[in-house]
This record gives C-alpha cells, sequence and structure tokens, in this order.
C-alpha cells in the first residue's frame, strides 16, 4: 500500500516538475532583458523600468532572427545579439517605455511620452 501511495504522489509531482522546467527565466526589466547573454526560450520581464510598471510580458527567443533591430517594444535584441519578441505583440503603451498611471499627468510626462508613444505607433501600426 505504502508503495502505491508513493507512485500516486511521484505521479502527481512529476507534471510540476516539467512545468518548473518550462517556466520562463524572469528579468525585473528591460533593461536586465537587453543585458542579457544567455539563449532562454522564453523570459518574463516584471516591468519596463521596474515591477509593476505595467510594461512587463512575456518575450520568446526567436534564434531564426538575427538581423532584426531592437525597437524598444515588441523586439529586444540583448547583449549576446539574440532577438525576444513580445508573446503579446506589445500593445500596451507601457510595454515601449510609456510612463502613466500615476494620479499627476504632467508636461514631463508628455514630452517623455511623446517619441514613446510615436516609436509604438510606427512599428505596432506601420
Amino acid at each position: 500500500m505504502k508503495k502505491m501511495f508513493l507512485a500516486l504522489v511521484a505521479a502527481l509531482l512529476l507534471p510540476l516538475g516539467a512545468l518548473a522546467q518550462n517556466a520562463p527565466t524572469v528579468k525585473a526589466n528591460i533593461a536586465a532583458l537587453r543585458a542579457n547573454v544567455g539563449a532562454y526560450p522564453a523570459i518574463q520581464i516584471s516591468g519596463y523600468y521596474a515591477a509593476g510598471d505595467l510594461g512587463g510580458g512575456l518575450f520568446n527567443l526567436v534564434s531564426t532572427d538575427t538581423t532584426s533591430a531592437d525597437n524598444s517594444g515588441s523586439i529586444i535584441v540583448d547583449a549576446a545579439g539574440h532577438r525576444y519578441y513580445a508573446a503579446d505583440g506589445a500593445h500596451k503603451v507601457e510595454q515601449w517605455g510609456v510612463v502613466g498611471g500615476d494620479t499627476v499627468f504632467n508636461s514631463t510626462h508628455a514630452a517623455t511620452n511623446k517619441p514613446l508613444i510615436d516609436n509604438a505607433l510606427a512599428n505596432v501600426c506601420g
């Protein structure tokens, strides 16, 4: 009975180990992704600048791409030249570095965000 119980527990835990092996590597922000040198299949970014700033997301390695430029949103090129593509296409402006979400929107935000929004529009909308 004990052997059967242990076999059952092992059978239930084995898939959890497989999930952990396939879990994406986590990096703090886009700067950390750009500094990356390992060829990870997927990297989860906690935020564009800092965790929780709504600019995070999942990026997948596209090992066949060796030429696409880093566009600061949907394609990020790391220090080793790996191209990581945003899994969701980077459709939120925060995924392009746009700062927002606070209670005060001032001229500093507008001046900082305009080129970032222009870049997002150029890359997403063509």
